[in-house]
């Protein structure tokens, strides 16, 4: 797998579950649904080298038994992690560590469909800098309450619907500097206001 530059929707779909760790992934620049859908997957992926990847878009969407520790990932390459971990509910590794500081939109990150989801990991030392989309991150993200305080989100455009329905959700993120930033403020039902009222 050396030469392999994509692996776009390789698995989608499937019951894949068969160890690939020793996969040499160190070309692969995107990884979109690579996982997406497979209900059973959960095997190890700690060695692979992902420094090269700049999609990780929709990589583990919906992977619902996915709970592998990738803390150790080199993502600093990374440009979209948006729906990442989109309904993967029992993903819940340490991943404070990931250099973060290319990533643009995490958009649906940590959300999940309706239900309840596991992911409670600090990641509050994030460089979010270059994040211009956090609508929907962590939208039923049922078990998040982490520090976020420390976050600089002045180049956000978009908060719609952050964190819409994550009921444990009660960070102090009154630091964080919005001004001028996000147009507005969704909720689901469209119902919009001035972000302004934010700060």
């Amino acid at each position: 797998t050396s030469g392999v530059t994509e692996m776009i929707e390789l698995f989608q779909g499937t019951s894949f579950n068969f160890d690939i760790s020793s996969w040499d992934v160190s070309n692969v620049t995107s990884m979109y649904r690579m996982f997406r859908s497979t209900g059973s997957f959960n095997k190890p992926l700690t060695a692979w080298n992902v420094s090269r990847v700049t999609n990780f878009n929709e990589m583990f969407h919906s992977a619902n038994n996915f709970n592998e520790d990738v803390s150790g990932w080199n993502t600093a390459s990374a440009t979209d992690m948006s729906y990442m971990f989109y309904g993967a509910r029992y993903f819940n590794k340490p991943i404070g560590s990931w250099d973060v500081s290319s990533v643009t939109s995490m958009s649906f990150m940590f959300s999940n469909g309706y239900g309840s989801s596991q992911f409670n990991q600090p990641i509050g030392s994030w460089n979010v800098s270059k994040v211009t989309d956090m609508s929907y991150m962590f939208r039923y993200a049922s078990s998040f309450n982490r520090d976020l305080n420390r976050w600089n989100v002045s180049a956000v455009t978009s908060f719609d619907n952050m964190f819409y329905s994550a009921t444990e959700f009660n960070g102090d993120i009154t630091s964080w500097d919005v001004r001028g930033t996000a147009t507005r403020t969704c909720d689901e039902w469209g119902y919009c206001y001035s972000s302004s009222s934010m700060t």
